[in-house]
């Protein structure tokens, strides 16, 4: 199984920082299948099943990038589609099933998520691609072994519980567990 999709079926939100991080190699690599192969596997390819496997993968992410005029910037539409659900999800949790723990946690991030949004100099995001965007830029951060301040990883640390829960409750969600409280909160 790609790791792609054992992402997918246990932490939607890993999932999609991990296909950020494939959209981000793949234009590293100048949308070349080879390049992309030589960076994931420099000292020995694997079985020659799996090989072809990823080969595939890749070859298709490529084409669709290309095809949807994704070479710069700008995500797949499944990724996009996986976003969407998850703000939707993040609204209802917050208006419509109204959890508590979710709440308190969306509570504990406003000002980290004011202070992100005016740093991504972007109307357009929603609040979960904030903190995605937020998370996704500290992996860069820790890759690149740039020093990172307290503050912003206290911050992190709050988004990123926010994300956790949110992550959960969509595999709840999908798995059809998530259910309407007894009683609202608010």
């Amino acid at each position: 199984m790609l790791i792609a999709e054992q992402k997918k079926k246990e932490n939607i939100a890993e999932y999609i920082l991990y296909m950020w991080q494939i959209e981000d190699l793949i234009r590293g690599s100048e949308l070349s299948v080879n390049k992309v192969m030589t960076r994931i596997f420099p000292d020995q390819m694997p079985s020659e099943e799996i090989a072809l496997e990823y080969e595939n993968w890749f070859k298709g992410i490529i084409d669709e990038m290309k095809r949807d005029g994704l070479e710069k910037q700008g995500h797949l539409k499944t990724v996009r589609h996986h976003l969407k659900s998850l703000n939707n999800l993040h609204r209802s949790l917050l208006m419509t099933f109204q959890d508590k723990e979710y709440q308190d946690a969306y509570k504990a991030t406003a000002g980290d998520l004011s202070i992100l949004k005016g740093k991504s100099g972007s109307e357009d995001l929603t609040e979960v691609e904030i903190c995605l965007t937020g998370l996704y830029g500290l992996m860069l951060l820790r890759i690149q072994k740039a020093t990172i301040s307290e503050d912003t990883l206290a911050a992190m640390e709050r988004i990123g519980k926010l994300v956790a829960l949110l992550a959960r409750s969509y595999k709840k969600f999908q798995s059809g567990l998530l259910n309407l409280p007894p009683e609202m909160n608010n």
